[in-house]
């Protein structure tokens, strides 16, 4: 293996590209060589110059916010238990449901989406078992009651992930 096979080796395991000129004669190459030349890529060096603070969350084209400075999260003020589906406790199916939840501006659940589903890590013959925890999951989140989350002290609608677990 040569130096230069070394160290592409050393940057693609680690991730860091080392280029001291101490590091470069130890792998058997000549130190005038640069990333550059070596055909290597070359990572942006931090600015001197301070990067602005993002001190207002900022919503999507829709109107939603994403958790940021300034903003206070939605809470949770009214839990429904999902159902764990007879059959799938029969058949030992458990897992997390996790779902991305819009929570608007008057601290109601919409666009209740999985992000994971139970049924991903089920075994085949468990899928449709597993896919009826997630049901169950979405329909008890949209049953889901919050404070709604705050800018400004005004309530505005709110990215949150939810977790529901069968055990």
């Amino acid at each position: 293996m040569t130096g230069l096979d070394r160290l592409r080796r050393i940057g693609i395991l680690t991730g860091i590209l080392v280029v001291s000129p101490t590091a470069l004669a130890g792998a058997g190459m000549n130190p005038a060589q640069t990333p550059v030349a070596l055909g290597l890529p070359q990572s942006p060096l931090p600015s001197s110059q301070p990067r602005e603070k993002q001190d207002e969350p900022t919503p999507d084209a829709r109107g939603v916010y994403k958790k940021g400075p300034g903003l206070t999260p939605p809470q949770l003020i009214k839990r429904v238990e999902a159902i764990y589906v007879p059959e799938a406790r029969k058949k030992g199916v458990t897992g997390v449901c996790v779902m991305s939840v819009v929570v608007d501006s008057q601290g109601n659940p919409q666009n209740i989406k999985v992000v994971f589903s139970i049924a991903k890590l089920a075994k085949p013959e468990l899928k449709k078992e597993a896919e009826e925890l997630d049901a169950s999951a979405v329909r008890a989140v949209s049953q889901y009651r919050f404070k709604p989350g705050e800018y400004q002290g005004d309530p505005v609608p709110v990215y949150v992930h939810v977790e529901v677990q069968f055990r």
